[in-house]
C-alpha cells in the first residue's frame, strides 16, 4: 500500500496562524521600542528636556514606531517565506519517496507477472494431467544405505572358508551381530554338504554350552544371522539359512556361494582336462587355498576336511612344479615348489595353517 503524505488539519492551521500573529506583534513591539529608545537616547539628561524640544520628541517617537513596524514586517515576511519553503521541501521529499516505493512495487509486480507468463508458455505442451505441484513431490531414486533399504540390485553372499571364515557381499565384509558363532554356523552348513541336524550344529556352534535354553539360543543366532545377510544383500532373510520342518534339518540357501564349492569345481575341472589344459584350474585351486580350511571351527569333520583340502592343494602345486620344470620355466617352477613345500608341512607348522 502506498504511503500517504500527512495533511494538516483545520485546527492545526488556526493554531499556526495565531502563533505567527503573536510572534509578529511581539517582534514589532520590541523593534519599535528599541528604535524609539535609540532616537531619544541623546535627551536622556535633565538639562536637555525642556518645553522647546517636546514637539520634536513626539515626532521622533512616531517615526521610530513606524520604522520598527516596517522592519517587523520585513523580518516576519522573511521568516514566513523560510517556513513555507521548508514545508514544501518536506512535502516534495515525502512525495518522491512514496512515488519511488510505488514504482518499485509496480516493477516487482510486473516481474512476477512476466515470470508466470513465461512459466505458462513453457508448460503449454505438457500433458493435460501434469501439474507442477505433483511433479515437485516425486522423490529422486536413491541408492540403498548400508544395505538397510530394499535395493533393486540383489547381491550374492560369498562365504570364504580357506584361511579364515569370512562373509562378503559384493566384495565387502558383512557385519554379523553374533560374530564368531554366526560364522561357525555358516561354516558348519557349508561343510555338511547336505542338510544338517540340529544336534550336529549345536556341537559346532555352541560347543560345550550346557544352558537349558540351548535351543532358543541357537534359534536366536540363526535368526540374527539371517537378518544381517538380508540387510547386506537386499534379499529375503529366508534365502540364506533354510530350515526344513519336515525333516528338522538346516541347509545353506541357493544365494550363498562358497570358496569351497569353487575349489572343488576347479579340482574336478583339472581332473577332467586334457594334457596342458589343467594348468589354469590347478592354479585357481592354489589361489583359493589361502590358508587352512575353516580354522577355529571345532569338530572331527572340520579337522578331516582341513587335512583333505590341504593335500589336494599340495598335489596341485606338485603338478604345476612338474609342468614348469618340463617347460624350462625356472621362475615358475621355483614359485610353485615353495608353495608345495609349505603345504607339505603339518598344519600346526605351516604358514597357511590355523
Amino acid at each position: 500500500m502506498m504511503d500517504s503524505v500527512p495533511q494538516p488539519t483545520q485546527a492545526g492551521t488556526r493554531r499556526h496562524a495565531l502563533l505567527r500573529f503573536g510572534l509578529f506583534l511581539m517582534l514589532s513591539s520590541t523593534l519599535a521600542l528599541i528604535a524609539a529608545h535609540a532616537s531619544l537616547g541623546e535627551g536622556n539628561t535633565a538639562d536637555e528636556r525642556d518645553a522647546a524640544t517636546a514637539p520634536m520628541t513626539h515626532s521622533s517617537l512616531a517615526l521610530a514606531w513606524t520604522t520598527g513596524l516596517v522592519l517587523s514586517c520585513v523580518i516576519f515576511g522573511v521568516f514566513f517565506a523560510s517556513v513555507r519553503t521548508y514545508q514544501l521541501l518536506v512535502t516534495d521529499t515525502r512525495s518522491g519517496a512514496a512515488a519511488t516505493m510505488a514504482t518499485a512495487r509496480h516493477t516487482r509486480s510486473r516481474s512476477v507477472e512476466d515470470h508466470f507468463s513465461t512459466w505458462n508458455a513453457a508448460t503449454v505442451d505438457l500433458p493435460a494431467k501434469w501439474s507442477p505441484a505433483k511433479t515437485a513431490c516425486v522423490p529422486t531414486p536413491r541408492e540403498p544405505l548400508n544395505g538397510r533399504d530394499v535395493a533393486p540390485r540383489k547381491a550374492t553372499i560369498y562365504l570364504r572358508l580357506f584361511g579364515g571364515v569370512e562373509v562378503l557381499a559384493d566384495g565387502e565384509p558383512v557385519f554379523l551381530k553374533q560374530g564368531r558363532r554366526a560364522k561357525a554356523l555358516l561354516a558348519a552348513l557349508a561343510m555338511a554338504g547336505q542338510p544338517a541336524s540340529r544336534q550336529e550344529l549345536f556341537h559346532i556352534v555352541l560347543g560345550d554350552l550346557t544352558s537349558k535354553n540351548k535351543r532358543n539360543y541357537f534359534n536366536t543366532i540363526a535368526d540374527q544371522t539371517r537378518v544381517n545377510l538380508s540387510q547386506a544383500s537386499g534379499l529375503d532373510k529366508s534365502a540364506f539359512i533354510v530350515y526344513d520342518r519336515a525333516i528338522d534339518r538346516y541347509r545353506l540357501g541357493d544365494h550363498v556361494r562358497t570358496d569351497l564349492e569353487d575349489f572343488e569345481n576347479a579340482e574336478q575341472e583339472a581332473a577332467l582336462a586334457e594334457d596342458g589344459a589343467e594348468m589354469a584350474p590347478l592354479q585357481r585351486m592354489l589361489e583359493l587355498h589361502r590358508g587352512a580350511f575353516a580354522p577355529g571351527v571345532p569338530g572331527k569333520k572340520a579337522a578331516k576336511l582341513r587335512d583333505q583340502y590341504r593335500i589336494a592343494a599340495l598335489r596341485a602345486a606338485q603338478r604345476l612344479v612338474h609342468h614348469y620344470q618340463e617347460a624350462g620355466d625356472m621362475a615358475q617352477e621355483r614359485h610353485f615348489r615353495l608353495i608345495a613345500r609349505a603345504l607339505a608341512q603339518p598344519p600346526s607348522q605351516s604358514h597357511n595353517g590355523s
